[in-house]
């Protein structure tokens, strides 16, 4: 089922462990435009829009579709 809240909640304890136990100093996501519960996911997890990848995703039908890039970083 959707609307469950998993997704954040997973997301969180991902990038949680990469910035405490990685030190990562960044994550980065590249979400489909059409994918408004992936971005919403992302915003809640503290992520920024920071662009868009032109072309750069292929769909399972073999056409291409833009992706948003969604950033996070740690201080």
């Amino acid at each position: 089922q959707s609307g469950q809240g998993w997704m954040t909640e997973i997301l969180q304890a991902v990038a949680d462990y990469a910035a405490e136990h990685l030190r990562m100093k960044r994550l980065t996501l590249r979400i489909s435009p059409d994918n408004l519960a992936s971005q919403r996911v992302a915003i809640k997890c503290g992520f920024e829009q920071e662009g868009i990848l032109r072309s750069s995703f292929r769909q399972g039908d073999g056409r291409l579709i833009d992706a948003l890039v969604f950033g996070r970083v740690f201080d």
